[in-house]
């Protein structure tokens, strides 16, 4: 897997006003079969705390890595949470008051009518980028 890099700018007001679309990450990786060696094989290859569940075309909501493991243990379905899908052109500033409203890891980007998704963005992204505006 190769972390998608991100280069805010240098000051807060600019960052607050980016659409999220500029510092998404532009390749999600979908958990899209719930079967215990295909969620083995997911969580062995990539390190994600938290992965986009799709069924039948559809964005189903958000898997926790433990959810994954608790699945493989007990043979259930894993539990989803519900997921919030952003449209790209949304700031970072209403996507950030998204992130406190609905206490969630990640948020999908897209289209939310038609659940088309062209990336995501997590709480850790946007914190580590934050952050990098005052290096």
């Amino acid at each position: 897997h190769e972390l998608h890099k991100i280069r805010p700018p240098q000051d807060l007001k600019g960052w607050s006003n980016l659409p999220i679309s500029a510092v998404a990450n532009p390749a999600p990786v979908f958990l899209r079969d719930f079967s215990s060696k295909a969620i083995q094989e997911l969580i062995n290859r990539y390190p994600y705390s938290f992965f986009p569940a799709i069924e039948n075309g559809n964005i189903t909501g958000i898997v926790s890595r433990q959810a994954l493991i608790d699945s493989i243990k007990t043979g259930i379905k894993p539990v989803q949470i519900k997921a919030i899908i952003c449209t790209p052109e949304q700031t970072i500033h209403t996507v950030s008051q998204k992130f406190i409203a609905h206490s969630i890891p990640l948020v999908l980007v897209g289209d939310p009518r038609s659940g088309e998704v062209s990336g995501l963005l997590t709480l850790h992204d946007l914190i580590r980028a934050q952050a990098s505006l005052n290096s």
